[in-house]
């Protein structure tokens, strides 16, 4: 009996087992289809069986790791030996004490197995080849603040954007993260304080957009003929929310809650996507047009995901809506993209007058000085949505002299 709680772990005949198959590209590797191993524990001691399930997990994810290595560098890798159970971790000291070398490549293939499958793999990948075609197969125990510096150096030198690069360090800082979490080495990630300012834009540039743009993009959308009622919604509910374009679109219906006396979507992790940090996990209060929207689209996708499968991944959901902004008449900008929704919305919120702990509530910023986050109380949802009103009073409203004069557009939709 399979039992679901835990993977990997059985019950055979009142006896704790750890099963688990082998990768099908794999099989004729290990010479063998499936490995199993008694725990020499019985049916209600799942507890303690869970951190021998862990052990063998990473064991197993490090095992299959070496072997994808191999097959990436072209050798055939021979494991036919390991029909028996992996070594059981040794002590923290011990291992530490005989820490060999660990290649960027093998950390990649090690969290690729261990971690994949709630992420964009292909773009992963393309962070990991800028780096080692950059820098080398460096060993991620001896990596420096400076060598990834140098890295970064040499991608600006080439005329990469600021923007490119920020993503592709913040997907190897996770990789060199978990890496180092689960294999207990006390190190600082070298990916946690890099510099990234040039001459082009980056994130911190990012403008609010005008009234003018927001005029220009309410026509468009509402009006294009061709745009579906998914992408009509997602925008209303992105302009009135200040969440993140993946915050939205990986939403599951069962994260809007219209029956509350407050209605509000619940931003959290799922199947789709996860939060980008703990403090981004938080409710928004729907108003105005992104209630409606809300509703509608609940209506239409009542149970599973709110969006189709398209707008689950970030890069291409941000790529098309940055063609969409554009098509309705938004000038060309890096400070002008679609996460400019959300410097809106931040802003109009201050220019309202709304308090800063209020303000990074609902735009997701981590304040130590918050109580009660999570789950939050109907007086909190109460306050929220009154920030978001006062805020879409005035949004947009931006003095015009901070944007270029390319950057303003010509004309307005009459």
């Amino acid at each position: 009996m399979v039992l679901t709680k835990i993977p990997y772990l059985h019950e055979i005949d009142g006896q704790l087992h750890y099963r688990r198959r082998v990768p099908g590209d794999l099989k004729n590797a290990f010479g063998k289809t499936e490995w199993k191993h008694a725990l020499g524990l019985s049916l209600g001691q799942e507890a303690h069986a869970a951190k021998l399930v862990a052990d063998y997990n990473l064991a197993y994810a490090n095992l299959i790791a070496q072997a994808r290595i191999q097959t990436m560098c072209g050798t055939t890798p021979v494991f036919q030996n390991f029909g028996a159970a992996p070594v059981p971790q040794q002590p923290l000291e011990q291992r530490q004490s005989k820490r060999e070398a660990v290649k960027f490549s093998e950390a990649y293939a090690y969290d690729r197995e261990a971690h994949g499958g709630q992420r964009n793999e292909r773009a992963v990948m393309q962070s990991v080849d800028s780096f080692l075609n950059q820098y080398g197969d460096a060993d991620i125990l001896t990596l420096t603040p400076k060598d990834v510096q140098q890295w970064i150096n040499a991608c600006l030198d080439k005329g990469q954007k600021a923007s490119t690069i920020q993503r592709r360090i913040n997907a190897l800082r996770a990789i060199v993260g978990r890496y180092y979490r689960d294999h207990e080495i006390d190190k600082t990630n070298p990916f946690s304080k890099p510099n990234v300012k040039d001459g082009n834009s980056t994130s911190s540039d990012r403008l609010p957009f005008h009234k003018d743009h927001l005029k220009k993009m309410d026509h468009y959308f509402a009006k294009a003929p061709r745009l579906s009622d998914d992408i009509r919604r997602l925008y209303l509910i992105l302009k009135l929310t200040g969440a993140r374009p993946l915050e939205i679109g990986g939403l599951d219906a069962d994260d809007v809650l219209l029956d509350h006396e407050v209605p509000h979507i619940w931003i959290r992790n799922n199947s789709h996507r996860r939060v980008k940090t703990k403090g981004s996990e938080r409710r928004i209060p729907l108003v105005g047009d992104a209630l409606e929207a809300a509703t509608a689209q609940k209506l239409a996708n009542p149970k599973g995901s709110l969006f189709p499968t398209p707008f689950h991944d970030t890069n291409s959901l941000s790529q098309r809506l940055n063609k969409l902004i554009r098509r309705a008449g938004v000038p060309k900008s890096p400070r002008l993209v679609v996460y400019s929704f959300r410097h809106t919305m931040e802003e109009a919120m201050r220019s309202a007058g709304v308090r800063e702990h209020t303000q990074k509530r609902i735009m997701g910023h981590t304040d130590q000085s918050i109580t009660g986050r999570y789950g939050a109380p109907h007086g909190q949802l109460e306050e929220l949505q009154t920030a978001i009103k006062e805020g879409t009073a005035v949004l947009g409203k931006v003095d015009a002299t901070v944007f270029s004069e390319t950057e303003l557009p010509s004309s307005l939709p009459e």
